[in-house]
């Protein structure tokens, strides 16, 4: 905090200030002083829980559930009578390595990436792929990051994964085969016209976010070997974060992500551990993403 003291007109008058009330004017500045730092110290950590929430959004194991529900009814089944939607995945478990390998990525390269998208890919059935991005110079609300396909992020798995690195011109095609697909995109490759637009394409994620995750499936004592990410879709309106996630339509479609566990060959979903960090913030899964449409770049 800056205090800015006005130019003394009559030195004589500050100076019998100074000398009369010595104890007075000191024992202000004081208490003004201890005020300053107890106003900086509440600063300080409204903004580190600013920032928490603003980089890790957590929805509780009701909510999550609800909105995985809501995805299955508006998009996984369509039609009357109701038929499923042959080919669209609902779920798709990622290793932990894959997030420590983006992880890992991004806080070497913090100048020059932001975070990394989410796309879905693929027809029968579909998938997920992962891009680095990197932030535009004058952002917009629509246009906030740039895709790097172009850039190759170390993969520390043991077995590669196939949902990095994907090659450019493949990784396109998946991702435009998708969004014809299931989208109903009347022109193959361009987002602008879908009878379905509520089915993101693809979902951003910032680098923190990255680095939140990860710093949970590193936890030893959690016994985690990954995470699913479940698609799901808003059940309202996101009004304090409409601008951060773009969500255009109330039932938008995203994505939450859940810790997982071994279960023999399988992967069990383990809701407690984020139902704690929800409870700590008082907002379980995590969700957090910008969502195309409409933030596609």
């Amino acid at each position: 905090m800056k205090i800015r003291f006005s130019k003394l007109i009559n030195p004589v008058i500050a100076v019998v200030c100074i000398v009369i009330t010595l104890f007075s004017c000191t024992e202000d500045t004081q208490k003004d002083k201890e005020k300053e730092s107890e106003n900086l110290s509440n600063a300080k950590k409204m903004g580190a829980a600013i920032e928490d929430e603003d980089c890790i959004y957590y929805v509780s194991e009701d909510e999550s559930n609800e909105m995985i529900a809501k995805f299955i009814s508006d998009y996984k089944f369509s039609g009357s009578p109701r038929r499923e939607v042959k080919g669209l995945s609902t779920e798709t478990w990622i290793d932990k390595c894959v997030f420590i390998s983006i992880d890992s990525f991004l806080q070497s390269n913090k100048s020059s990436f932001d975070g990394v998208r989410f796309y879905n890919l693929d027809t029968n059935p579909s998938t997920l792929g992962i891009i680095v991005t990197s932030p535009v110079p004058s952002p917009s609300s629509t246009y906030k990051h740039t895709d790097r396909p172009d850039t190759r992020i170390p993969d520390l798995c043991r077995t590669p994964s196939s949902l990095l690195n994907i090659a450019e011109d493949n990784f396109k095609y998946r991702s435009d085969s998708f969004c014809f697909q299931f989208r109903k995109e009347k022109t193959f490759g361009s987002r602008k016209r879908a009878s379905l637009d509520s089915l993101s394409a693809s979902v951003w994620m910032s680098s923190c976010v990255i680095h939140k995750l990860v710093e949970k499936l590193k936890t030893d004592s959690l016994s985690l070997d990954g995470m699913m990410a479940f698609s799901a879709a808003y059940v309202k309106v996101d009004g304090n974060r409409s601008t951060r996630i773009g969500q255009n339509y109330i039932n938008q479609s995203t994505l939450v992500f859940i810790p997982t566990k071994p279960n023999g060959e399988n992967h069990k979903p383990d809701y407690t551990i984020f139902n704690e960090e929800s409870k700590k913030r008082r907002l379980g899964s995590a969700n957090h993403g910008q969502l195309c449409p409409q933030i596609c770049n």
